[in-house]
């Protein structure tokens, strides 16, 4: 227990003495910078190169020296006024500028200790133990914290393995579709609870900037209500998917353009696959996108008799667009809504017109 308690007021300020005892004067260090310097100015001068490498060196080791003071400083005022990234940064430049001095490691291994990350804090305090001599006042400071960051790694508990799957899924409905899909990464247990949980995936969205996530659309294809394909440049990929996998739950899709990429017209008929496979289970209907080029009405209200919304936006159609429509097919269709244009050689005329 004493050392136990050693070790978490050394990473509670693992350079607390050191700060306290350390002064700085600019004038003096200028004034010993500056002696370097000249004296290996000289030694190149005389064609004394060894010199000049000698002194050199010992300008560079008194500079770094100066400098691990500054920045523990420096560390200490942002570690006070809980700037833990800037005080983080100065840990690594410490451990930069003199791989051989103790304070970055220490001040580094303390920050991830503290923030949970205790892997990456053994392995700091580990690089630390290599590179510093044993000799060195700090060097059982450093055993320390590698020591109580080991016993800290040992000792997290996954509560979401630990509890209830009640509360587990109680916990996880507090989420959003966002931090779900960040919490796959936390471990295997939270990702194969998070995959087996329904509730996570009732509704999907297929967008660019979320490309992880997309890929878990075959994984999480039995638990999904609502789909939503938002990104044109993974429309095939996402109809690829439903085709081949089962959605026994699907009941609305929503296909619209979150941004102006158009690089083809998309074919009616892989969407008429599509529309083919949810028949049993599609009830929503959504496309509003410039560069799709749809089924058929007549044939979109063949395939999915279920269908009780349908929207069709801002898309390119032709003459024969309303080929059947007047034919008496059974539906279950509460709300039609329609906005698309014909091309067929007269001014550009809204579909609602033509229905009346």
């Amino acid at each position: 227990m004493p050392e136990k308690r050693q070790a978490q007021d050394h990473l509670a300020s693992p350079t607390k003495r050191s700060a306290k005892s350390t002064t700085y004067s600019s004038n003096s260090a200028e004034t010993e910078a500056e002696s370097f310097i000249k004296s290996a100015t000289k030694a190149i001068i005389d064609s004394r190169l060894d010199d000049a490498i000698t002194q050199s060196s010992s300008a560079f080791n008194s500079l770094s020296s100066k400098l691990i003071d500054i920045l523990q400083l420096r560390s200490q005022s942002w570690s006070k006024k809980a700037k833990s990234a800037e005080e983080h940064e100065d840990a690594l430049l410490m451990m930069l500028i003199e791989p051989k001095h103790h304070a970055g490691y220490l001040r580094a291994g303390k920050l991830y200790s503290m923030q949970g990350y205790q892997d990456v804090a053994m392995e700091t305090f580990k690089k630390g133990l290599d590179n510093i001599s044993p000799s060195d006042s700090n060097y059982t400071n450093i055993q320390r914290g590698y020591e109580w960051a080991k016993v800290r790694s040992q000792s997290r508990v996954n509560f979401l393995a630990k509890c209830p799957n009640e509360v587990g899924s109680c916990i996880i409905g507090h989420l959003t579709y966002d931090a779900i899909v960040e919490s796959l990464a936390v471990s295997r247990v939270w990702r194969n609870k998070l995959l087996e949980n329904p509730s996570c995936w009732k509704t999907f969205t297929v967008k660019h900037a979320a490309k992880k996530s997309n890929r878990l659309l075959p994984t999480v294809s039995p638990h999904i209500e609502e789909l939503t394909v938002k990104d044109m440049r993974w429309f095939h990929k996402a109809l690829n998917v439903i085709k081949r996998h089962e959605f026994p739950k699907l009941h609305t899709l929503n296909i619209y353009h979150e941004d102006d990429y158009i690089k083809e017209t998309k074919s009616y008929r892989s969407i008429s696959n599509v529309l083919a496979t949810l028949s049993k289970t599609l009830t929503h209907l959504y496309i509003d996108h410039i560069s799709i080029e749809p089924p058929c009405l007549s044939v979109i209200l063949l395939i999915c008799r279920n269908l009780t919304n349908l929207k069709l936006s801002h898309m390119k159609a032709n003459a024969e667009w309303l080929v059947g429509l007047s034919l008496p097919y059974m539906t279950s269709l509460t709300h039609l809504s329609l906005t698309a244009y014909i091309g067929c050689g007269e001014s550009n005329k809204q579909i609602g017109e033509l229905l009346r």
